[in-house]
């Protein structure tokens, strides 16, 4: 009897699936696959991309290396700024960084208001009056929290979300 080697009988890289490509079409594309490149090895467990020695996280911090890092080091003012781009639970959004505007996950928007607005958000939100609400609702939307995010984390309307951004926009609040 002959043993038949089954590929179903293997999961992982290797034996899963065909990779996936995408064209990288615009500077926030390729910011947020630098990023995703580089917190990679998050997933086995290292909490310092500069701790994982195959990574060229050193190299876009210093310049030297065997990677062109320059066109993604143009986009920062330094290197501070861009290993705070890595720090995804920091208040600091690609908006602040880049000029680029990206999306922040679900978890990453509750992080950020939660550090701006204090442990008691989204109530103390819900709870001080209007003209405040609305500089705060301003402040989280211009550091990429969306209409939609803003909405389900808050319970208030769609519509009250975008007048409040759009007046902080106008006015300039804070």
């Amino acid at each position: 009897m002959s043993t038949c080697w089954s590929i179903q009988a293997h999961v992982g890289p290797v034996f899963q699936g065909r990779f996936a490509s995408f064209p990288v079409e615009t500077d926030s594309h390729l910011l947020e696959t630098v990023r995703y490149i580089h917190l990679n090895p998050k997933s086995m467990g290292l909490d310092d991309p500069r701790g994982y020695e195959w990574s060229s996280y050193a190299e876009y911090l210093s310049g030297i290396g065997l990677c062109d890092t320059s066109l993604v080091r143009e986009m920062f003012d330094d290197g501070d700024s861009f290993a705070r781009f890595h720090d995804v639970k920091g208040e600091v959004s690609l908006v602040d960084l880049t000029g680029c505007r990206r999306r922040l996950s679900d978890a990453e928007a509750y992080e950020v208001a939660r550090r701006v607005l204090g442990e008691g958000f989204p109530d103390s939100l819900l709870l001080c009056g209007r003209s405040e609400r609305d500089k705060r609702l301003g402040k989280l939307n211009r550091m990429g929290l969306s209409t939609r995010q803003l909405e389900r984390m808050t319970g208030i309307g769609r519509s009250a979300i975008r007048r409040a951004c759009a007046a902080t926009r106008k006015g300039g609040m804070n």
